[in-house]
């Protein structure tokens, strides 16, 4: 019938014919993820992997593609919810994940960024009063200099002015200097006072 073409030619188009119709039950079984909101968990058993695996078989599967891409647009959604409800590891992780998936996403680079920095502002924030707490303890109130208890205390209400822990601290570190100043007072050591 077409004398020109050889068998390996025929191979060719049904193996490529079968590659296509593995991609697209693939992407009808990523499809059906979807709808459970199975966008990148569970593993084996979300969206995204099967959209992948589709793409393996079949590079130019337009419907694999789509899927992703609404993926994509999910995550950096869920991440700016996340974010707003100040839920900072999620709201990372799906703006992360978005990243990777289209690097050149510009919302989802720029929710990594924010998220990364108000991550790190309150890790710093942390130690900061778990270092001043320890320093209350020590008797290191305003000594040595910029680095008692009170230096830190007032270095976290500048990174957060409402920040409750630390205005109690400071209250508390003025509350013991006053104690002791009237202690020395009381004992009639006024040059230390």
């Amino acid at each position: 019938l077409f004398p020109e073409v050889k068998d390996k030619t025929f191979d060719a188009i049904f193996a490529d014919a079968n590659q296509r119709k593995k991609a697209m039950t693939l992407v009808l079984e990523a499809q059906g993820y979807l709808k459970q909101n199975n966008l990148t968990k569970p593993a084996g058993r979300n969206a995204l992997e099967f959209y992948q695996r589709a793409l393996a078989l079949d590079p130019d599967n337009r419907d694999a593609k789509q899927g992703i891409a609404f993926i994509v647009t999910k995550l950096v959604d869920s991440a700016e919810q996340k974010y707003q409800a100040n839920q900072l590891a999620s709201a990372l992780e799906a703006a992360q994940t978005a990243l990777q998936l289209a690097p050149g996403n510009a919302q989802a680079r720029q929710l990594v960024s924010k998220t990364s920095k108000v991550v790190d502002r309150q890790a710093n924030i942390t130690r900061l009063l778990d270092r001043a707490n320890k320093k209350v303890q020590q008797g290191q109130l305003f000594t040595p200099a910029k680095q008692g208890a009170f230096h830190d205390y007032k270095t976290v209400l500048s990174l957060d002015p409402n920040n409750d822990v630390a205005q109690q601290g400071v209250e508390r570190v003025v509350d013991a200097l006053s104690a002791r100043m009237w202690q020395l007072v009381g004992s009639e050591q006024f040059t230390q006072a």
